[in-house]
């Protein structure tokens, strides 16, 4: 009996691993189909280098309106707009940004809390 539960947990993570394999894989595959209808849309990713040194990395759209900066939530980055992107780019001129220590911005601590955080978007917004 021990030696067909141990068979079948080995089934059941075998199972599980394949799955979750599967899952990074097809959301890698959707993330670079997204990517690339953004970038017909006339995204570019670019960064912004501040004073201090850090770097802020982001997407623009074309300019076609006012700008609209997004900013993402936790443990996200600026690709997780990029359903939107297209459609937001028609009547703005969007700005999707890395926050600190998220995608290609910079991974310093001491820029993640928010009065830093902060000032840095304001100095990319002039």
């Amino acid at each position: 009996m021990g030696i067909e539960i141990g068979a079948q947990l080995d089934a059941l993570w075998r199972s599980l691993f394949l799955g979750a394999a599967f899952a990074l894989l097809y959301d890698g595959l959707r993330a670079l189909r997204l990517r690339r209808r953004t970038r017909r849309a006339g995204f570019q990713e670019k960064s912004f280098r501040l004073p201090g040194g850090a770097l802020l990395h982001y997407a623009e759209g074309p300019d076609n309106g006012p700008a609209l900066l997004l900013i993402h939530g936790q443990t996200g980055s600026w690709s997780d707009y990029c359903t939107v992107l297209p459609q937001l780019s028609r009547d703005w001129h969007v700005f999707a940004v890395d926050c600190f220590g998220h995608g290609q911005s910079s991974h310093q601590p001491g820029l993640y809390p928010l009065r830093p955080h902060g000032d840095a978007l304001l100095r990319f917004l002039q």
